[in-house]
């Protein structure tokens, strides 16, 4: 708990320094708006960070099962994974809207009655998350970098700001990665 408590100081710190260094820097619009986009990402995860912790801190995932991650993208809070029951499901989703800095929710937590963590699926999880974002940035027509790319238990939600026809190709060039068993689509815009 200290060492969460640490890096979460430590993090909140190294943003305020970036913060005080664009804002001393002599700006141009380019240096400061890739400033703000610098703040928004550090913010993202900062905030990415207390939440996942609120999460595991009421419901501790050894002692209640569950496996519900949150991810921040420009300020929208996304969260997905699997439940034991519903009434686990709705009580994690409570305790995000508590969470300083939450605005905007989507909520795809699944309940899965025969809910069953594993290692194993974390790690084939990154398989095909590096899978589909590699297949993505060569790809040409689509913007990798507005697309976010994210897997829990063989499903891979696409968060994006792309168009809907470049999502669309998106979604169909991660549908045929080994290890996919669904394709869900978060639009930003």
């Amino acid at each position: 708990m200290f060492k969460k408590l640490l890096s979460s100081v430590a993090l909140i710190a190294l943003a305020a320094s970036l913060v005080a260094c664009t804002n001393n820097s002599s700006s141009s619009t380019s240096s400061s708006s890739s400033g703000s986009s610098v703040q928004a990402k550090l913010s993202d995860t900062a905030l990415e960070s207390n939440i996942n912790e609120s999460i595991e801190n009421a419901y501790p995932s050894n002692r209640f099962p569950h496996r519900v991650t949150a991810v921040v993208w420009e300020g929208k809070t996304l969260l997905i994974g699997q439940a034991l029951s519903q009434e686990l499901a709705d009580n994690i989703y409570k305790v995000v809207t508590q969470v300083y800095g939450v605005d905007q929710i989507l909520n795809q937590i699944e309940v899965n009655t025969r809910f069953n963590p594993t290692i194993s699926s974390n790690i084939t999880d990154s398989a095909i998350t590096a899978q589909v974002k590699s297949r993505l940035a060569l790809t040409k027509g689509i913007p990798s970098t507005k697309i976010k790319v994210i897997t829990q238990n063989g499903v891979v939600f696409l968060l994006s700001k792309a168009t809907s026809e470049q999502t669309e190709t998106a979604a169909r060039v991660a549908a045929i990665v080994s290890g996919v068993s669904a394709v869900k689509i978060v639009t930003l815009n």
